[in-house]
């Protein structure tokens, strides 16, 4: 299976545990102060996200800079490193938002490369949560961050 079927059926389950009633057809009353269908607590989390930058042709990115950004719940970068000479990085993220049972909902996380000229941006949410649940480093394994 290919990396954007994994992407797919990902988003799919994802969605599938943020499923829940309508908040809009849920009536609250006066001792009710939540709705059914909101999302659960919100707590934070440290990890290192591990990866590695190539050019769109597989060539490794020496040097590059690379950041981690959340851009729905807590907008803003949340971790910045620089990659090695064989395009391996590993950078340090702190007080990573958590908003439990909306993983990919609520939080919106992106890893961003640099390197003079070349930019690209990679979907980090789906290596953040194992590594939330299981106490794990984020690793993207096989998968690029593409600069172009």
């Amino acid at each position: 299976m290919g990396p954007t079927r994994w992407v797919w059926v990902l988003g799919v389950v994802v969605g599938a545990g943020c499923a829940g009633e309508d908040p809009s057809t849920s009536e609250p009353t006066d001792t009710e102060d939540t709705q059914t269908g909101a999302c659960g607590a919100v707590s934070s989390f440290d990890t290192t996200v591990r990866g590695h930058v190539q050019d769109i042709d597989g060539a490794p990115i020496a040097f590059a800079d690379v950041w981690l950004e959340e851009r729905n719940w807590a907008p803003g970068e949340f971790g910045r490193g620089k990659g090695e000479a064989d395009g391996t990085f590993a950078i340090e993220v702190r007080d990573l938002p958590v908003v439990e049972d909306c993983w990919g909902k609520a939080t919106q996380f992106w890893l961003v490369g640099q390197k003079d000229a070349l930019t690209g941006e990679w979907p980090a949410t789906r290596i953040l949560m194992p590594a939330y649940t299981y106490g794990e480093d984020a690793d993207m394994g096989t998968l690029p961050l593409v600069l172009e």
